[in-house]
C-alpha cells in the first residue's frame, strides 16, 4: 500500500510538474517573439529572484515536517512551508536589519544554510503518500477541465513581459511606478546604504509595514548593484502572484480536482496579476498571504468538532490561518481591514461551539496573526509614538521628525474622497467603474458573476456562507472606508475566486462543463483587454540604464546628477522624490513630509536662512522640478504648503539666495512651463 501511495504521488507531482513546466515553456516562447531583450530578463532575473525566495520556501518546508502538519497531504505542505518560509524570512531581514546586520556576506551565507537546512528537512517530504481526501466523480477524474490551465498561458506571458520593464516604464494609472521609485524600492535602498533600518523623518512610507519589500532588500543586498534590482523585484512579486495561484488551486482542490482548477485559473487569468507583476508592488504577496489564510481557515471549518488523529485540529488550522492573515497584514495595513477582520468576523459566525469556544478560537488566531506583524506596529510604537503611523495619528497624536499635526491633516485629506464623491451615489458610481466598468477589466465579469451567480441552484452550506460574508465585508469597508482605489479591489479574488469554485461542488457533469466553459470564455474577454492594455502602454521591456544614464525623453537630468556633477557634488531635491535611480547621495521629502528647506524659503526676503541650512546640511546643488511642484499643487499639495504667488517667484527667490543655474531641461512633450526641471548651484 505505501508503495502505491509512493507511485500515486510521484505520479501525480510529475503530471503536475510537467503542466507548470509546459505553460512556463511557452509562456517563455511567447515572450521571445515579442521581445527576445524580455525573455532574457526574464530568465535571468527570474533565477535571481528565485535565488532569494527558493531558500525561504524549502526552510518553510522543512518546519512543517517537525509539526503534525506533515500528516496532511502534500499539496498543504507545500503550500504552508511557502507561507512559513517567506514570511519568516521577512521577519528576520526586519529584525536583522534594525540590528544593523544588513552585510552582503551575512546574508549569502543565511541564505545557503537555509537553503541547506530546507533541503535536508524536506528531502523526505515526497515518501508520505499523496492522499486524496475527497471524492471526485467520473468526470471530474477526466482530463477534460484540466485543458482549462492553457487558459493562463497568455497572462504568464503578459506578467513576464511586463516583470521585465524596469521601474518607471509601467504604468500611467500609477504614474508609471511612482510610489516604486518613491518608497517600494527606494525605501529598502536607503537602509541597504545606511546599513540599518531607522526612521526616514523624510518619507513617511518607511513608516509602513514592508513584508514584501524586506524580500526586495534583500535582493538588493545578495545581488549588488541596488538600480539594476528593479526587475528582480518585479521578478519577485511576479513569483507572489505565481503562489496566489497555486494557494487558490490547493485551497479548491479541497472540494474537487475541478474545483482546484476553476479557483486557480479564475485568479490567474484576471488581469490584475499581470497588471501588478510590472509593479514592484506588495498586492501579490497580499493576495497570497490572504488566500492562504483563507484556505487554513476554510479547512479549520471542515475539521472542526471532528477527531483529526495525528494531523492538526481546527484550532491549528487557526493558528496557520493567523500567521497567514498577520503576513497579510505585515504587507500592507490593508491587510487588516480586507483579511484579518473579515476572517475573524467569520471565526465568531461559523465555527460550530460555544460562544467561550468561539472566542478562544480567535484568541489564538489573534495571536497567531501577532508574531509576524506585531514587530512592525513595536518598531513604530518606538519611533513615532503611533504602532499604526501615520493612520490615525489623530488618535495616537505620533510627533516624530519631519511630522506633526498639518502632516496628519494633510495625509488624512489627501487619502480620502473629495467632497463631490462622498455621497452613496457617486461611492456606487465609483465602485462600479472599477470594477465592472473597469476600462481595462482587470477583475473580468466571469470572476465577478458566476462566483455569486454560483451560489443558486446548489446546496448551500456553512463555507459559502462564510465566502459571502467575507466578500461582503470586504466590499463594504472599501466603498465606505477607503478613497476607493481600484488596485484595493484585487482582495475580492479571494473571496470570488473561492466562490466560484464551489460552483462545481457536488454539480452534475454538465454543470461543471458549462462553468469550466465559462471560465474559458472569461479568461480570453480578459486577455483581449490585457494585450490592448500592454501594447498601448509599452515598445517593451528595456534595461533600466535608459533612465540612469539619461538616454530616456523626461529622464535626462537622473543621467546629468549622475554622471555629470563634480564627483563630491551632494545635491538637494525640491518637488521630486523618485529617488531609486540616482546614485549619489541626495536628499528628498515626500509630499507629506515637512520639508525644511522649503520652510525656510517661503516667506524668507533675501533667503539667507534658507542659504545656511542648504550649508550646515552639506548640500551643494539643488534640484528643483518645477512640473512635479505644478502637479503637487493641484492634488496632495507640499508641506509647508506653496502658494501659486510662492510658486511662480520660486526662480527668482533662489537667485536672491544665491543659487546660480546650472541646467535647465524642458519637458519632453512641451509644456508652458519656463523650466520643467532645474538645477542649481549655491554660490560661495
Amino acid at each position: 500500500m505505501v508503495r502505491m501511495q509512493e507511485a500515486q504521488t510521484t505520479s501525480g507531482m510529475g503530471r503536475t510538474l510537467a503542466m507548470g513546466a509546459a505553460i512556463v515553456g511557452v509562456s517563455l516562447v511567447l515572450v521571445a517573439i515579442v521581445s527576445s531583450y524580455g525573455a532574457i530578463v526574464a530568465v535571468f532575473d527570474g533565477v535571481a529572484a528565485l535565488a532569494i525566495m527558493v531558500p525561504a520556501l524549502l526552510f518553510g518546508i522543512s518546519l512543517v515536517e517537525v509539526t503534525r502538519f506533515r500528516k496532511v497531504t502534500l499539496r498543504w505542505r507545500v503550500l504552508l512551508g511557502c507561507a512559513i518560509g517567506l514570511g519568516l524570512l521577512s521577519l528576520l531581514t526586519l529584525l536583522m536589519g534594525l540590528a544593523g546586520f544588513l552585510g552582503r556576506s551575512l546574508w549569502v551565507g543565511l541564505l545557503i544554510a537555509m537553503f541547506v537546512v530546507g533541503v535536508l528537512g524536506s528531502r523526505h517530504c515526497l515518501d508520505k503518500g499523496e492522499r486524496d481526501e475527497v471524492g471526485d466523480s467520473d468526470f471530474l477524474e477526466s482530463s477534460r477541465y484540466r485543458l482549462l490551465w492553457w487558459a493562463v498561458v497568455p497572462f504568464v506571458t503578459l506578467a513576464l513581459l511586463a516583470a521585465a520593464h524596469p521601474p518607471g516604464f509601467l504604468w500611467a494609472e500609477e504614474g508609471f511606478g511612482y510610489d516604486v521609485l518613491e518608497y517600494h524600492l527606494e525605501v529598502p535602498r536607503e537602509f541597504v546604504d545606511a546599513g540599518v533600518i531607522s526612521y526616514l523623518p523624510h518619507n513617511v512610507y518607511g513608516s509602513f509595514p514592508a513584508a514584501t519589500e524586506m524580500l526586495y532588500m534583500v535582493a538588493m543586498i545578495v545581488h549588488g548593484k541596488v538600480q539594476e534590482a528593479g526587475t528582480i523585484a518585479n521578478m519577485i512579486h511576479f513569483f507572489f502572484g505565481v503562489l496566489a495561484v497555486f494557494a487558490a488551486w490547493v485551497t479548491g482542490r479541497e472540494w474537487s480536482r475541478a474545483a482546484g482548477t476553476v479557483a486557480a485559473v479564475s485568479v490567474a487569468s484576471a488581469g490584475w496579476l499581470f497588471y501588478l507583476s510590472g509593479l514592484a508592488y506588495v498586492e501579490n504577496a497580499l493576495l497570497f498571504f490572504g488566500l492562504t489564510a483563507t484556505g487554513c481557515f476554510l479547512r479549520a471549518l471542515r475539521v472542526d468538532g471532528q477527531r483529526c488523529e495525528g494531523e492538526p485540529g481546527a484550532m491549528g488550522w487557526m493558528l496557520a490561518s493567523g500567521f497567514c492573515a498577520g503576513c497579510a497584514c505585515a504587507c500592507k495595513y490593508t491587510g487588516v481591514v480586507f483579511v484579518l477582520v473579515p476572517l475573524l468576523a467569520s471565526a465568531l459566525l461559523f465555527v460550530r461551539a460555544t460562544l467561550g469556544r468561539r472566542l478562544r478560537v480567535c484568541i489564538v488566531f489573534c495571536f497567531s496573526a501577532m508574531i509576524p506583524f506585531a514587530p512592525w506596529l513595536i518598531k513604530n510604537q518606538v519611533w513615532t509614538g503611533n504602532p499604526v503611523f501615520p493612520l490615525a495619528n489623530s488618535v495616537f497624536e505620533g510627533s516624530p521628525g519631519g511630522w506633526g499635526p498639518e502632516e496628519t491633516a494633510a495625509w488624512d485629506q489627501g487619502h480620502s474622497l473629495k467632497e463631490a464623491d462622498r455621497s452613496l451615489g457617486r461611492r456606487l458610481s465609483l465602485a462600479w467603474s472599477h470594477t465592472f466598468g473597469d476600462a481595462a477589466q482587470r477583475l473580468g465579469p466571469v470572476v465577478l458573476l458566476v462566483g455569486l451567480l454560483g451560489l443558486v441552484g446548489r446546496s448551500r452550506g456553512r463555507v459559502d456562507a462564510a465566502l459571502l460574508m467575507f466578500l461582503a465585508l470586504q466590499v463594504l469597508i472599501w466603498i465606505f472606508a477607503t478613497h476607493l482605489f481600484a488596485r484595493f479591489a484585487v482582495v475580492f479574488l479571494i473571496p470570488l475566486s473561492l466562490m466560484l469554485a464551489r460552483s462545481v461542488c457536488g454539480a452534475s457533469a454538465r454543470r461543471v462543463g458549462a462553468i469550466c466553459a465559462i471560465v474559458a470564455a472569461g479568461a480570453t474577454w480578459n486577455a483581449v483587454f490585457a494585450v490592448r492594455l500592454y501594447a498601448s502602454e509599452t515598445a517593451g521591456p528595456a534595461p533600466a540604464s535608459l533612465i540612469y544614464d539619461s538616454e530616456l525623453p523626461g529622464f535626462e537630468y537622473v543621467g546629468f546628477v549622475n554622471d555629470k556633477l563634480p564627483p563630491d557634488a551632494k545635491v538637494l531635491f525640491l518637488g521630486e522624490a523618485k529617488a531609486f535611480y540616482f546614485k549619489r547621495p541626495v536628499g528628498y521629502c515626500v509630499t507629506f513630509n515637512r520639508n525644511p528647506f522649503l520652510a525656510k524659503l517661503i516667506g524668507d526676503d533675501d533667503g539667507q536662512d534658507a542659504r545656511e541650512w542648504f550649508l550646515d546640511e552639506g548640500y551643494t546643488h539643488l534640484l528643483v522640478h518645477y512640473g512635479e511642484l505644478g502637479r503637487l499643487s493641484q492634488t496632495y499639495g507640499t508641506s509647508p504648503p506653496l502658494s501659486k504667488e510662492a510658486y511662480a517667484s520660486l526662480p527668482q527667490t533662489l537667485r536672491t539666495a544665491g543659487f546660480r543655474l546650472v541646467r535647465d531641461f524642458a519637458h519632453p512633450r512641451g509644456s508652458a512651463l519656463e523650466s520643467y526641471v532645474a538645477i542649481y548651484e549655491l554660490a560661495r
